[in-house]
């Protein structure tokens, strides 16, 4: 289930010093994905042990949280028992990172209080053309239905769009805008062509800095927490 492990790190969780772990497997094929070695499922070359991530959270008093991401954690059916050991093994705080295909894991994660911040790929606008975005069919609504869970929820959200020119434009922004309705923290990343899944789909152009200037200034103008990283 587990392919890396980051002891400790400032700048993954706002405010927090926090440990990452990453999941191997992923259900998505984003032709601009850029840990596509995460995305086969199965055991690879310097997987780590569930009891050895547990010892390490148990023993280091001065970390906050844990950060699980991938990958796609949600793909793993024992992911919640995993965080059930965190939670009442250590008292760490948890942040998942989501591409939103498992809403039903997502509720039932949520409604358990077993997360603390949920952070969630909104890729694109949510419409049928999401399906090139995303590599594969028939995910629209069960993304959407993710998307309306993470808008109703109290605890602190992200959200994160990946300017990806092939993929997102000033159109895209503003559906993306309205539909958020100031709801958390909105991360706009700059797309880097470089040892992406697949470059040909995704393209090699990237934004000018002008250009993703005026993408941030549109996504301001809807939002009142953007935070772009170029």
């Amino acid at each position: 289930m587990f392919s890396g492990f980051t002891q400790s790190s400032l700048n993954e969780w706002d405010g927090y010093i926090s440990s990452i772990v990453w999941t191997q497997g992923c259900n998505l094929r984003c032709p601009y994905c850029h840990n596509s070695s995460l995305i086969p499922d199965g055991a690879v070359a310097g997987t780590i042990s569930e009891d050895d991530i547990l010892a390490y959270l148990k023993e280091d008093k001065w970390i906050d949280g844990l950060c699980i991401t991938g990958g796609e954690p949600t793909i793993h059916a024992k992911l919640p028992f995993f965080i059930h050991k965190v939670l009442y093994s250590t008292w760490k705080k948890i942040k998942l990172q989501t591409n939103g295909t498992n809403p039903t894991m997502i509720k039932n994660l949520l409604d358990g209080g077993l997360l603390d911040c949920l952070s969630i790929d909104f890729k694109h606008r949510l419409d049928k053309t999401i399906d090139g975005v995303i590599g594969v069919k028939g995910f629209l609504d069960s993304v959407t239905k993710s998307i309306e869970l993470s808008l109703q929820t109290n605890i602190e959200v992200e959200y994160h769009t990946v300017l990806c020119p092939h993929n997102i434009g000033f159109d895209d922004i503003l559906a993306i805008g309205e539909k958020l309705n100031g709801k958390g923290k909105w991360f706009l990343q700059q797309y880097s062509p470089e040892n992406v899944l697949d470059v040909e789909k995704a393209g090699d152009y990237i934004y000018s800095e002008d250009e993703i200037h005026e993408l941030a200034c549109l996504a301001e103008s809807l939002h009142p927490n953007v935070i772009c990283n170029v």
